[in-house]
């Protein structure tokens, strides 16, 4: 009886222990994302508090001091406070600032009368920053559905270097380490795609020497139309990345 007492007990301590330990990761995952809400609010208020003061409470009064992760991305949708914030910085970064007749932050989603503006101003800003060495985001990150931790770490890296460039520009510029312009995206494209049309040229050579092995035993018909295969398979892969194109291989058997 002793023994099944002591057994008891010490399987309902394993229990009381597991579900401790159960309960205590659970607090732990809520206590992080807790903690990573808390900093992504902290540095979007920042960023919407610099803009405001950037080019006036007036100007910016689509953006609340204190927005949410919805406020803060209907505010800026515009490109309106972004271009006119980096014109402050750098005069005439934006020659030309697209203006909305009413305000953005009523502007019905995707309304197409203000498609054009959306795309200019944003466009326009994207381009000023990235010329810069500010670090970007997509176009896409203001509508709905898109990571405004991007956005705001766009605007606090435009805040960095206004406040380098008012200290007197002095040594390099930095923001989270060493800041470089982004190579545009037809040059990386290019770049990376080299390498894979040199090889994709080698093995379509291989495996046209290893057809004209074949060619004294196939009838010519069908050598031409294999001829064609091979044309239309240069043109269909000649604008694939790596990783959509199968390895090629091919088979001495027939």
């Amino acid at each position: 009886m002793a023994g099944e007492g002591g057994a008891l007990s010490f399987s309902a301590a394993s229990v009381v222990e597991d579900v401790l330990q159960q309960h205590g990761t659970r607090l732990g995952v809520v206590d992080l994302d807790s903690r990573r809400a808390e900093e992504a609010a902290s540095r979007r208020y920042e960023a919407a508090g610099w803009l405001r003061k950037t080019i006036g409470v007036l100007a910016a009064k689509d953006l609340p001091a204190e927005p949410s992760e919805e406020e803060f991305r209907l505010g800026l949708r515009s490109g309106i406070i972004l271009c006119n914030a980096l014109n402050k910085v750098q005069t005439g970064a934006v020659p030309k600032v697209v203006e909305s007749p009413c305000d953005a932050a009523l502007i019905p989603e995707g309304a197409a009368l203000s498609a054009f503006q959306y795309f200019e101003n944003v466009r326009n800003f994207l381009v000023g920053v990235q010329e810069m060495g500010i670090p970007t985001f997509e176009a896409s990150d203001l509508e709905q559905g898109g990571k405004s931790a991007r956005v705001v770490n766009s605007v606090l890296a435009l805040k960095s270097y206004s406040e380098w460039k008012q200290a007197g520009g002095n040594g390099v510029w930095k923001f989270g380490g060493n800041v470089k312009p982004t190579a545009p995206a037809k040059s990386f494209v290019r770049k990376n795609s080299e390498p894979f049309t040199n090889s994709l040229s080698r093995n379509m050579s291989a495996y046209e020497k290893h057809l004209n092995t074949l060619s004294a035993d196939v009838d010519p018909s069908k050598m031409q139309v294999t001829g064609s295969l091979s044309m239309l398979v240069r043109a269909v892969l000649s604008d694939k990345k790596p990783e959509e194109v199968p390895g090629v291989r091919y088979y001495t058997g027939l």
